[in-house]
């Protein structure tokens, strides 16, 4: 396909807003893990990235300072007001060498081929002894054949990830980082019927090929729901890593 990050949420990125904004409590379960992992301080200087429309900031601490950073300007042309948002590409980020104490990256570098730079550049920003905590799709897990199979069908864009597999470990690693964990989370995103998960998907993936119900036979076919809690709950699991950049350059 050949789509950059960009190029893709600079035509779907006002959909993908859309349905976070009608669903707001959908993806609780998906943003729990990430920022509980990274144990984050009101006194913390954080970074999100890419940040999309910056959903992650209302779960942070009061008072945090939070650079939300994304290259595409489809995200952040929905009324996104905050003077630390930054619209850049995300390996080459206008902030100084180690100028934050957490990094967290959610969902967004499957759409990334090489993703060294990115890593790289997460370094750089970092502290001494700062923390990295990237959540996202693992390969062969559950959600890959979604994307890559379902929504590559049903979206006119298509969906081709690069998801986190061992050699995410490894490049991570060889770019200075210490790995602290990595940990394969399933959990669920909740809805009051069928018809709002159905709805959400279409918004957030730009389903614009297919009826709502192909659309439900699709989540079913590869990622099942079941009722939880007086809701309908879509299954979903993301690879949870936490890495650290070491407190002195090894010798």
């Amino acid at each position: 396909m050949g789509k950059t990050y960009r190029d893709i949420f600079n035509q779907r990125g006002n959909l993908y807003n859309q349905a976070m904004a009608q669903y707001p409590g959908a993806r609780d379960e998906e943003f729990t893990p990430l920022l509980k992992l990274l144990q984050i301080q009101a006194s913390d200087v954080v970074a999100d990235i890419p940040s999309g429309g910056c959903y992650l900031k209302p779960y942070l601490p009061t008072g945090t300072l939070i650079y939300s950073v994304d290259p595409s300007e489809g995200f952040l042309a929905d009324g996104v007001s905050n003077e630390h948002v930054i619209n850049a590409e995300i390996d080459q980020i206008p902030l100084t060498d180690g100028s934050v104490d957490k990094v967290y990256s959610l969902s967004g570098i499957h759409h990334l081929v090489d993703k060294k730079p990115f890593f790289r550049e997460m370094y750089r920003l970092l502290k001494p002894g700062g923390l990295f905590g990237l959540s996202d799709v693992a390969k062969d897990s559950i959600v890959d054949p979604f994307l890559n199979r379902f929504v590559d069908e049903h979206n006119t864009q298509g969906h081709v990830g690069i998801f986190l597999d061992a050699s995410t470990l490894t490049d991570l690693e060889a770019c200075g980082f210490e790995i602290i964990s990595s940990e394969l989370v399933p959990y669920t995103w909740n809805f009051d019927d069928r018809k709002g998960m159905v709805h959400f998907c279409r918004l957030l993936f730009g389903l614009n090929i297919g009826s709502d119900e192909e659309i439900e036979r699709g989540i079913e076919h590869y990622l099942g729901s079941e009722s939880k809690n007086g809701k309908i709950a879509m299954h979903w699991e993301l690879l949870c890593i936490l890495a650290k950049k070491p407190e002195t350059k090894p010798l």
